[in-house]
């Protein structure tokens, strides 16, 4: 790896990030690595963190971060019964049973109905940077042709659910690392520089979380990348809301069959595929040719690298 390369691709990222990171009333704040990073260009903002309890692994990092860059930081806690009323809200607004997608989208949809109460116009999220830059798990011990295949692949089909959700409220979602600026920086970077190993351990975002050594304790650049459900504490869900097995279809757990039913109540039937799509094998609703994730019900099969995958 050369040290040249390394030195002028860290530069780069800042000079991008500092570049797209635009005004905002408020950031949905987790203190993990994406939005502490676009924290550290933003002055006079609210910061929201939602937790589902009492405590929540990300609000002592959270907490450091609004801080450190003093921020006005509102810490939103939620309970069951706000939990209940969020699943159904968060299940209609996404058209999705996805166990997945529902307990990400709760703390996602309780963040951005607190700004609307409180008055702010605009949110931002660290949107996209798991995805340009290999920060999932799952990507770490994958070839590198696949991880590039990976990130070119969902990059033309991506999708967040705070977009959906802010226009639910009427808040506008700046999302940074979605900027064209950011996606063309993060395409030309080679598989090699997103994926490193440090102290023995295999990292993603390896060449953000270098460009972010100066400007940020070790505490959050290395910190271990942790999904916005297990984040908020929202991963327990799993063990609190539960439906009956439709004998229709065949889910795999019961807390997808509490979501199911709500789908039902609020959507209705699963829509049959469109023309052009394929039909998923789980619930039977279309797929989008070129995808292969099901954003009705979550079924997914990893993607399949070409054989010409490039810049490795």
């Amino acid at each position: 790896m050369s040290k040249t390369d390394m030195d002028f691709l860290k530069q780069e990222f800042v000079r991008i990030l500092e570049d797209v990171v635009t005004n905002t009333d408020a950031i949905l704040l987790s203190g993990g690595l994406d939005t502490s990073s676009i924290s550290i260009y933003l002055e006079d903002v609210v910061a929201i963190t939602v937790c589902f309890g009492k405590n929540c692994p990300d609000l002592q990092y959270a907490e450091y971060i609004a801080k450190k860059f003093g921020f006005e930081h509102h810490i939103l806690y939620i309970n069951k019964n706000d939990a209940i009323k969020y699943v159904r809200d968060v299940i209609k607004i996404l058209r999705t049973f996805d166990p997945a997608a529902v307990r990400n989208g709760v703390p996602i949809y309780a963040g951005i109905k607190y700004a609307k109460d409180i008055g702010l116009k605009s949110v931002m999220t660290g949107d996209g940077g798991d995805e340009l830059f290999a920060g999932y798990s799952f990507l770490l011990n994958k070839p590198f042709q696949y991880v590039e295949r990976w990130i070119k692949d969902i990059v033309n089909t991506w999708h967040f659910n705070s977009t959906d959700i802010g226009k639910h409220f009427g808040i506008n979602v700046i999302q940074p690392y979605l900027a064209k600026e950011m996606v063309d920086f993060a395409l030309n970077v080679p598989v090699k520089y997103k994926i490193g190993i440090r102290n023995g351990k295999v990292y993603g975002k390896y060449i953000v979380r270098l460009a972010m050594e100066k400007f940020l304790p070790e505490r959050i650049v290395w910190r271990e990348k942790m999904p916005i459900e297990v984040g908020s504490g929202c991963v327990k869900f799993e063990n609190i809301f539960r439906g009956r097995l439709p004998e229709n279809i065949e889910l795999w757990s019961e807390e997808h069959a509490y979501y199911y039913a709500i789908y039902l109540q609020e959507i209705g039937n699963i829509p049959e595929p469109k023309e052009g799509e394929k039909k998923c094998p789980l619930c039977g609703g279309g797929i989008p040719a070129g995808r292969n994730h099901c954003r009705i019900c979550g079924w997914y099969h990893p993607a399949v690298p070409t054989r010409h995958s490039t810049n490795l």
